[in-house]
Parts: structure tokens; sequence; C-alpha cells
């Protein structure tokens, strides 16, 4: 059987590219963080992150559900479990018990691979949505998890594919767990490889001081993905 070939575009050398391209023009990085609509992302970020660490000792489904719940405030739409499938509200129990059932071996497993399955079900609850997904574990697993959107994905796709145009969606692409689970992989590669020395260039720059490792590689991303 062939082994199937990691994409290009999620590995740690990308991630490397995409991050030097920004960092390497002082002008660029500088106008990107002063930017005054980041300021509420900043400031709700560490809310977050603390509130998540008290919702963990609570019961899981108070975590999942409160949790996923304030996740959505980030983005353009309420929480709806399973993402507005009629069909759902048949079986609301039951995604309700895999999903805790998967967050529970997730939160059991964090020095290790989360399994695809496990976070099949977790992503159904949560709106049915890998976004969603990755930023519920993101502030709930902060030093595990990193944050995943279309605009991170547009970055390290554009970086891959010059000639891609980046006002196309990406959506197929975004809603896809393995693309999330690979660019998790390399992220965590990337804050472990010290020898790199990228990490350290973060350092220079004052908005990103306290920040963690992963949430300063997704911001840089972030932002630079929200630049037409």
């Amino acid at each position: 059987m062939v082994k199937k070939e990691k994409k290009i575009e999620y590995s740690i050398g990308n991630i490397i590219n995409s991050l030097n391209n920004i960092l390497n023009d002082p002008g660029k990085i500088s106008s990107l963080l002063k930017k005054e609509d980041i300021k509420t992302y900043t400031y709700t970020y560490e809310k977050f992150i603390d509130h998540f660490e008290e919702l963990r000792k609570k019961a899981k489904e108070e975590w999942l559900v409160i949790g996923s719940s304030i996740v959505y405030s980030w983005m353009p739409t309420i929480l709806n479990i399973a993402g507005r499938d009629p069909k759902a509200d048949k079986n609301l129990h039951k995604i309700k018990e895999d999903a805790i059932e998967g967050l529970n071996n997730i939160s059991n497993n964090l020095d290790g691979e989360s399994s695809k399955d496990d976070l099949k079900k977790l992503k159904l609850f949560i709106n049915n949505s890998v976004v969603g997904m990755s930023k519920f574990l993101h502030f709930s697993f902060p030093d595990e998890y990193p944050i995943w959107d279309s605009r991170v994905e547009s970055v390290l796709y554009k970086t891959t594919y010059p000639k891609w145009d980046p006002t196309k969606s990406n959506y197929h692409r975004i809603k896809i767990i393995g693309n999330y689970m690979e660019y998790r992989k390399s992220c965590l590669e990337l804050i472990e490889d010290e020898e790199n020395g990228l990490i350290k260039k973060f350092d220079k720059y004052e908005e990103l001081k306290g920040l963690r490792d992963l949430r300063k590689i997704e911001f840089l991303l972030f932002l630079k993905g929200g630049k037409k």
C-alpha cells in the first residue's frame, strides 16, 4: 500500500516560511500589530483562558456547553449544536454524550495525538465546525491545540501556491479535520525545535510578549490572513 504524502501547506517548513515572510519585514509586522480592531482579541483572550481553567474543573457537560458558547462570541454566528442539521434534534442526547466522551478522551491524552474519531465527536457538537472545535480546544488546552480558521489556512496555502487567489473560498479545506491535525502537529514540532530560532524572533515585539507560543504563531498568521 502506497503511503499517502502529507500536504506540504501544513508542514513545519511551510509554517516557518509563512512566519518568516511576516517577521522579516519590520514594517509589515508593526502595521499588523497596531491595528485598532485587534484590541478586543488581545483583551478577551486572557480572560477566556482564565475562565476555561475554571470550566475544566466543572462537570464535562458544563465545560462543553458553556465553553462552546463562549467561543462563539468570537465568531460571526451563535452556537448551533450539529451545525443547524435538521436531523440533529432527534439525536441531541447522543451527540452530546459522544462529544463528552470525545472531550474526556482528548483531555486524558494530551501527551499523545488525539484520534480523528474523538475530534469528530467534539466537532459535531460545536456547530459541526473544525474552526469552532479548534477554538474550544485552544482555550481549554492553550499549549496543546492551536486555533484554526480560514485566515490562517489561506496564508499557509498562499505561501505554498503563490499564484492562488486569496479571495477565493477555502472553506472546503478548513473543514477537513485531517488538515487541522497536520497543522497542529507541525506547530508543536516547530515550538519544540529550538534550533530554528523562529520562536525567539517573537520576543522583539512588545505586542506578542506574554502570549503562549501556539497563540503567537496563530495570531501572526491570522493578522496576515486578514490583510488583502
